[in-house]
Formats: C-alpha cells, structure tokens, sequence
C-alpha cells in the first residue's frame, strides 16, 4: 500500500459482471470443507470446495438453532491452501472471498440479503489514504499469521521461532513469545477476552502444550503429551461459570506432521477419531476426557467444526448443528459429578456473589466457637477462640470411576491468625471468602501446597452494613470494567507496608507474608503483577522481597526441572520472567547492586549445549559460539583467561566470595555439567617465545664465546648473530610493553565503571 494521496499505477479494467447461482439446495449435498462465524455470532457462513459455493446461515437469538438464508455459487471462487484465509462473514451478512480470475489485489464482497456482488480494486481515480502499517520482513510460506476478532495480529515465524501479538489499533507489540528451536509450532487458541492464549508445538519425539499470558508473554503452565498425539484445536471455554481448556487431539503417524509442515492438502484423507481433554488453563495437569460432554451432542462432531462462546457449530453428513458446549446452569456440577473432574477452578466464578456478601456481613457481629463450610470437594472448618481463629480444610476422599479413575487426595491443612472473623462464605469454586474486623481475605486449597492466601482487600478499610466511609472503595475495584477471569488486585501498598509489622509466632501465620510468597511462586500471579510487585517492593526498600522475587524469576528461567530434560526444553518459553528483572535495572542498580551483579553474572556463565550443534548449526562458522542462540540449558565448557590479579580480586569482590581463588570460577549450582581448563594468559605465547630464543639461541652463543679462539672472523659471526638476537629481543620487549599498557587501560576503565555502579 502507498502512502498518503498516492494514486495506483496500473490501469484497471472494469471487470464482467458477475454470475450469482442462487441454490435451494445447500451445497448441492456435497460435504462442508470450511466454517466461519461473524465475530458477534450472528451469522455463520459455509464453503464446499467440491462444488464452489458459500451458503450463509443466520443464528437464532439463543445460539441454538441456524436459519438457510441462501446459497452463492461460482466456479472461479479459489480454492487452494489461502481459502481459509480468504474467506469470512461479517456481522451484517456480507461475506468476503477471493476470486481466482481476478486480479491477486481485488476482492469480491457479496450481499446475501441483495444477492448482489460487489467487487473492489483500485482504479486511476482512487485515493488511498495511509492510516498504519506493520512491516513483516522476510515472509515465508511456513510462517503463520492470526488476527483475533478484538484487532490482535499474532505472527509465527518459523526461522526464529518467535511468536510476535501485535495490537492492530495501537501498532505495539503487546507480548514475544519463544518456542525452543528443535519445537514446530502447530496451533493457536486465544480465550474471548483474548488475555491468555494457548499454543500446541511437538518436537521429534513429544508434544507440548503451553499457556502463555498474551499481555506479557510469560508462560503460565505447561502439559506434555505422548509423542503419538497431535493437537488440532485449543478452546478456552465455560469463563464465568468455571474455566476449561478444551484440547481436541488425535494419534497421529508419523507422515502427518510432514504433511502439515509441507501444507499438503488432500480431499480424501481418512476420518479422524478425536479425543477431547479438559485442563484448568492455569495448572496443566490430570487431563479429564471431555468425550461424555460430546456424546450429549445431536451428531458426531467432524471436522470441519467451530467452538465459540461456549457454543459449537459443527457439520455432520452435509447438515450443519449449533449447540450449545457449555452446560450454563449447572456446569461446576457436570464438571463433578458427571466428568469426575477433580481438578481445580482456579478463576472464582461470580465476582457479584463476593462483593454482595461483603456488603450484607454484619460488622457488629463476630464468629466465636466451630463452624463448617461445605464446598463441592472441599469441607473448610473454622475454629475461633476470643480474638484468635484457626481455619482448615480438608478434600474429601471420593469414589471415581470410569475413564477419569484417579486417586483423590485427603489431606487437611491449617493456618492460624490473631483477629475477629466476622463471616464466610464458600464459593463455587470452593474457594473461601472470610469477613474479618481489618480486611477481606479469600483463601485457596490447593492438596499439594494446602491452604494460600488468594487475595486480601480492604486493608485499614471498613467492610459491612451501613458503612458510608469506603463504599467508593467497594464499589472501584469490583468495577464491570475489570475481566471476568480477574478479581480486583490485592492491596499491595498497604500489604507490603504492613508486612513488616505484623508480629507472628510459631503457632500464627502472618498473612501478608502467605500471599507475597503465593503470588511470587504461582506462575500466574508472577505474570499478572510481578511489575507490581517490584516496583513496590523498590518503592518501600524492601530488599529482602527484593532478592526473594529475583531468585524465583531466576529459577522459572533457569533451574526449573523441566529445562534441563534433554527432550522438553523451557529456557525460551520462560525467559520472559527475566523480564521482571531488567526492566527494573537501573532502581536495581542503585538501590540493591549486589542482585544485580549476581544476576549479570548467572546470564554471563549461561553457555550453550554442544549435544544439538550439528542438527541446527553450521559446523565450518569461524565464531560457532555465537550460533547457540536458544540452547542454553545446559553447560559445555567454562573457561576465562585472567592475567590481572587485581582485576581478578574485583571480580571476586562483586561476586560476593564466589570465586575463592583463580583456579575456581563461580558456577551456578543448578547447572550440571562443565569442563574446566587451566589458566593461559594472553601473555604466554610471547613469553615462549622468548623463553625458546633464550635457551636456543642466546646460551648457546655465549658458551661459544667462552670458548673462541683468537679467529678474528669466526668472532664477528657470532656478533652479528647477537645483535640480530638482540634485535629480536627488545622487539619483544616492546610487544610486552604494549601489552602491559594495554591490560593498564583496561584495568582502570573496569574500576572505573565499577566506581559509577556503586551506590551513592
């Protein structure tokens, strides 16, 4: 496109008219080999490649029945691998598609309500106006592109495995993401708010699936599948009543993956069985087979198919259904009862259900003795003695059977704090909202980690009936503009304050302390607020959260288990953690310089693996350490050369006693493999050299001269082979001087730097 009042160069011909075939018959009953639905889901329109023709259908107000409205058939419609790009429906029932006889740049836009088409091109007398851009260099046929209904552009491209969003109305990357090297990419899913976004991508071996924040690009939780398994369709479904990731799967053999990557496209490839898992998005374990949610569907569900909005239109033996996926009323219960999911909820459905308890608690009352709070896997039991209060939760042992067999947990967890508790409540996901005298907490279970602090609001804040003072604080943070799958942040100015000053024993937990460490640990809090949570920390000096937040952005990148497995590698998908870290560098600097130096020098001893080299390098490059671009999971050699002892003592300086002495470089201990090799100064080649002209030139000629007779002739040899030596000699000489002044530079520019780092 040429920018602004440009006029196109070519000369259009006005095209033919033309020919709309209107059918009664959709399709002519040949099979349905695309989908697309307006982005409202308003109107859904269909393709045959067999018999070129688009049939548009409208959806009924409760998503749950299609009108025919009519069929259009030409036989220059393309038809090829660009189709399912080409092809969409709008709101308004227009629906737009490429026509292989026209020009590559021309559209034809046809109105199904006027049975009219309307082609458009550029001619000699149009204007185009520049409004925005993004430059993508260097396309190739095996990059993908996306564009989410809400004006996202995300981009694969395979050379770099990077995973560019683009927010089409701001022109900002929003997110990078990055896959391993030895990964192919193979699908995407956005959830409807578009704030999380799965991806599918295999290696030679597995297959993984990944949830990444689209906003930050962090990565959230990860599942590996057997080798044998290929991913067709990642659906986030059920956001406001319990969310699921649904994951459409199927064995595949091993030419399928080569026919994806080489877009191969048949006609006639041989029906698919598929398998249907459900996952909490936020913690990718114990997959829960979803094949009973689809057996309560009209017909088999084949491909081609579309989930949207928790409703499915799919096509079965040349009909075309809408249902709906998600059981709205009653859904948290199919998920128990009939699916045995067991797995977690981790977004607390109903924000209305907790602002509204809140508001109705009785602020002049207060809980004293036991009570219980019976969830749907849960039994929470509070226990309150005076001004203090224990809380516990136990998982019931239950009885699965079926394909969901799986061993339930029982364990029971407390914790102990000193204040009133004014009232709770259980909520859908079975976690607990607890009213007490200073603040809201909501509490989670988790049966490996027991009992966390979710969230806690209202801190120094009064909650209850017939308070004037902080209803416009209440009404704020449970504002309507805040997602669906968010609760209000917690107050974390006053939280980390008051951290410091809450006073706790062996037998009471400092709450403030539970939800900082809960939020640093868990994946998604670390991605949704760990900024925040710095910045705070920097603000108020607290070095010690300071170190412990650093560490755990650390140890996502680099020490997680999992990034050390030879077959599923996870420095790429999490390097984004690190992000946390340098975007703060220089407040770090300044403020706690001596995290930063650690944190320099565990990125400076991250050398690559060698074990991939030849699958993905070239083997003859001069610099081959500059090609380990995404293989830093392992170490292959530590080395360094250090001549200069005062330099050396700087270096263990900032190290903080690490490097004890110049024979032992400091290794990050969770690296696990590296070769040392013994010291060798840029010196040490010349000083051969001399050592060599000393013992075989220079000895030897004096011990002749010992010796020598009165032969006058034989004497002027020996002195012109001196000089010559002697020549050599202050050569060298001056090469060492150079040297010497050399390393001089360096090292008062080091200190130097050194100097401009240190605090104030």
């Amino acid at each position: 496109m040429e920018t602004e009042s440009s006029k196109s160069a070519h000369k259009k011909e006005e095209p033919k008219e033309l020919e709309l075939d209107i059918y009664v018959d959709p399709h002519n009953g040949y099979p349905i080999t695309q989908i697309d639905c307006s982005p409202k889901m308003k109107y859904v329109a269909t393709l045959s490649e067999f018999d070129k023709s688009m049939v548009l259908w409208s959806i009924g107000s409760e998503r749950q029945s299609l009108q025919y409205e009519n069929t259009i058939s030409n036989i220059n419609i393309d038809i090829g691998l660009e189709t399912s790009t080409t092809f969409t429906v709008s709101d308004d029932g227009f629906v737009a598609t490429k026509l292989r006889r026209l020009n590559p740049r021309n559209f034809v836009m046809i109105s199904t309500n006027e049975r009219k088409a309307y082609i458009l091109y550029p001619n000699e007398n149009v204007e185009w106006i520049f409004k925005s851009m993004i430059e993508l260099k260097n396309i190739s046929t095996s990059d993908k592109i996306y564009i989410s209904p809400k004006g996202k552009l995300i981009f694969f491209k395979k050379q770099t495995h990077k995973i560019m969003i683009w927010n089409l109305k701001g022109l900002s990357t929003e997110a990078q993401i990055l896959l391993d090297w030895n990964f192919n990419f193979e699908c995407v899913g956005l959830s409807d708010d578009e704030e999380l976004i799965g991806i599918s991508a295999s290696s030679s071996k597995l297959t993984y699936l990944y949830i990444f924040s689209s906003t930050t690009g962090m990565n959230i939780s990860k599942h590996t599948y057997k080798k044998s398994v290929m991913i067709d369709g990642i659906h986030f479904i059920a956001p406001d009543f319990g969310e699921r990731i649904l994951i459409t799967s199927h064995i595949h053999d091993g030419l399928e993956r080569i026919k994806m990557d080489l877009n191969v496209h048949k006609f006639h490839d041989k029906e698919l069985t598929f398998d249907y898992d459900l996952m909490d998005p936020y913690n990718l374990m114990n997959p829960v087979s979803a094949n009973k949610l689809f057996k309560r569907l009209k017909a088999k569900v084949k491909t081609p198919y579309i989930i949207k909005s928790d409703s499915i239109i799919y096509a079965n033996e040349g009909q075309l259904f809408i249902e709906n996926l998600v059981i709205k009323d009653n859904w948290i219960d199919y998920l128990r009862n009939d699916l045995n999911d067991y797995n977690k909820i981790s977004t607390p459905p109903g924000k209305r259900d907790i602002i509204d308890f809140i508001r109705n608690i009785d602020r002049k009352k207060h809980i004293q003795g036991e009570e219980t709070y019976k969830g749907y896997l849960t039994k929470w039991t509070l226990s309150c003695k005076d001004v203090t209060f224990t809380l516990g939760v136990s998982q019931e042992k239950s009885k699965v059977s079926g394909e969901n067999k799986r061993e339930s947990v029982h364990k029971k967890k407390q914790q102990k704090a000193n204040m009133y508790v004014r009232g709770c409540k259980v909520l859908k996901n079975d976690d607990l909202v607890m009213v007490t005298e200073k603040y809201v907490i909501l509490w989670t279970s988790n049966p490996l980690k027991g009992i966390s602090v979710h969230y806690i609001w209202g801190v120094g804040k009064d909650v209850g009936k017939e308070i004037n003072k902080d209803v416009k604080y209440w009404r704020e943070i449970f504002n309507d503009s805040l997602p669906e799958r968010f609760l209000p942040q917690s107050d974390f100015d006053e939280i980390i304050k008051e951290a410091t000053n809450i006073k706790s024993d062996k037998d009471t937990t400092n709450l403030f302390d539970l939800l900082l460490e809960y939020y640093i640990e868990e994946n998604f809090f670390l991605a949704r607020y760990g900024k925040i949570l710095m910045e705070n920390f920097l603000i108020l000096n607290r070095d010690w959260w300071v170190e412990k937040l650093f560490e755990n952005c650390v140890k996502n990148c680099l020490y997680d288990k999992d990034s050390y497995d030879k077959d599923s590698c996870d420095l790429q998908s999490n390097v984004q953690s690190l992000s946390i870290i340098a975007q703060f560098y220089s407040e770090l600097i300044q403020k706690n310089p001596a995290i930063m130096y650690k944190f320099l020098s565990q990125m400076t001893f991250v050398v690559p693996s060698v074990e991939n080299y030849n699958a993905y390098y070239n083997s003859l490059s001069p610099s081959p350490h500059l090609h380990y671009y995404s293989s830093y999971y392992y170490i292959h050699e530590i080395f360094y050369e250090v001549h200069i002892h005062k330099l050396r003592d700087l270096i263990k300086d900032i190290q903080n006693g690490n490097w004890t002495t110049l024979a032992k470089p400091y290794i990050p201990p969770s690296f696990s493999e590296f070769i040392y090799i013994e010291d060798k100064s840029e010196i040490s080649p010349i000083e051969k050299r001399l050592e060599d002209l000393t013992n075989n030139e220079i000895r030897p000629i004096k011990k002749r001269v010992e010796d020598l007779t009165s032969d006058n002739s034989e004497i002027s040899q020996i002195k012109k082979r001196v000089e010559d030596n002697n020549s050599e000699i202050s050569q060298i000489k001056k090469e060492l001087k150079d040297l010497s002044n050399l390393f001089g530079d360096f090292k008062h520019e080091v200190i130097s730097k050194l100097n401009e780092l240190k605090p104030s």
